[in-house]
């Protein structure tokens, strides 16, 4: 009987963390938003924290995109190549949709 153990591996390339607010005010946004970047094939995991992390994308300038019904929709590029290996953080604030 032949056995195959396979290993792999994950490597943490972005994590969004949503906020609404500045400075002291400033509260982390843990639901009501949708998250995705522009053509990577998985679906990024949602901690917790309300951190979104987003496993194994491709180097270079990449388009976080996202949607709310509370918040306004939105998108923002950033350098998976520029950002801390150990704390890939990309902080993005949040703005009330006007009723």
């Amino acid at each position: 009987m032949n056995v195959f153990l396979e290993e792999r591996r994950t490597r943490l390339s972005v994590a969004v963390l949503f906020v609404e607010g500045v400075g002291s005010s400033e509260k982390v946004v843990k639901e009501g938003v949708e998250s995705k970047i522009e053509g990577a094939p998985k679906v990024p995991l949602q901690h917790s924290m309300g951190y979104w992390l987003f496993q194994d994308i491709q180097p270079g300038m990449q388009k976080i995109i996202w949607s709310s019904s509370t918040y306004q929709d939105g998108s923002q590029t950033v350098n998976v190549d520029t950002l801390p290996r150990l704390r890939p953080i990309v902080k993005i604030t949040l703005t009330k949709r006007s009723n």
